[in-house]
């Protein structure tokens, strides 16, 4: 029964009864289609935070996917690993990692792509240039990924240099015995 029919229904059934009996009745009624309305706002809220977060997600990945976000977290000592690893995997999605820098410099030096070339590979070309710009950030990311990864907390957190020194105090205290 839709909400309509049923609330006909109800009406119907109500004109027929005595005055205390109507009464109850239509609280009832009003708790029953109140309590439904209140969780369908909360429903809707829910819904609402839920698509704000998606896209707020989408808009996330869109800039890490476009700015080089990954290379300031490095420096920020309050970055979150697990976030840091997203924005250099989404920045580099679909585009030519860099190689080593004087390989790379080399192979400029050696090759200055043609007009035709320039014309027709213009992508090509703009990502090895973009892979030549961040290949020393690229290279710093490898090295702050593999010096930071023992320091990763589970929620992503990088213990800082203060709590480094007590963790290794204990290890050491631990092993003097």
């Amino acid at each position: 029964m839709t909400g309509i029919s049923f609330s006909i229904f109800i009406i119907f059934m109500v004109t027929r009864l005595n005055k205390a009996t109507r009464w109850s009745i239509s609280l009832a009624m009003v708790m029953y289609l109140a309590v439904p309305a209140e969780a369908q706002d909360k429903k809707k809220d829910a819904l609402r935070i839920q698509k704000d977060s998606v896209k707020e997600e989408k808009a996330k990945m869109a800039r890490y996917h476009s700015e080089a976000v990954w290379v300031g977290m490095m420096d920020d000592s309050t970055t979150n690993y697990h976030e840091a690893l997203k924005a250099y995997n989404e920045f580099w999605r679909g585009r030519k990692k860099p190689t080593e820098e004087e390989e790379s410099r080399e192979i400029k030096l050696k090759e200055e792509p043609t007009l035709l070339e320039k014309i027709f590979k213009a992508k090509q070309i703009k990502e090895e240039e973009l892979a030549e710009k961040y290949s020393f950030a690229h290279k710093r990311f490898l090295n702050w990924m593999q010096v930071n990864a023992p320091f990763v907390q589970p929620n992503g957190r990088i213990l800082t240099p203060e709590e480094r020194l007590e963790l290794w105090k204990k290890q050491k205290e631990q092993n003097q015995f």
